[in-house]
């Protein structure tokens, strides 16, 4: 028990994403691990929401995903930003659904 408190504590006292916090709920709700909701799930749609405040560090997203962005404004940076990562996201889900199948027939729990 004061492990589970002190892994907690300090959350009231620190800013958690808007993903994050998200991802928490939907994870509770419907019995999801939380680091997929978080972030696989909610993540290019959380960078879409909030695009408006974050158009500069979007370009910098845009820039770590492998997209050159020199020839883009920011708005055009943003889209590749998300669409990167969109990409990335949706890589992601069919290589773990392809796992989580073949896991399953094989007879191993996922």
């Amino acid at each position: 028990m004061l492990g589970t408190w002190l892994s907690i504590f300090g959350l009231p006292h620190v800013g958690v994403g808007l993903s994050h916090g998200i991802g928490h709920q939907l994870a509770a709700e419907f019995d999801m691990v939380h680091g997929v909701t978080s972030a696989i799930i909610m993540l290019p749609l959380v960078m879409e929401f909030t695009r408006a405040q974050t158009l500069p560090r979007l370009r910098v997203i845009a820039d770590a995903m492998g997209v050159d962005t020199r020839d883009l404004d920011d708005d055009a940076a943003a889209d590749a930003a998300i669409g990167a990562v969109g990409d990335l996201v949706s890589r992601l889900v069919s290589r773990t659904c392809t796992f989580l199948s073949r896991s399953a027939s094989e007879g191993a729990p996922p």
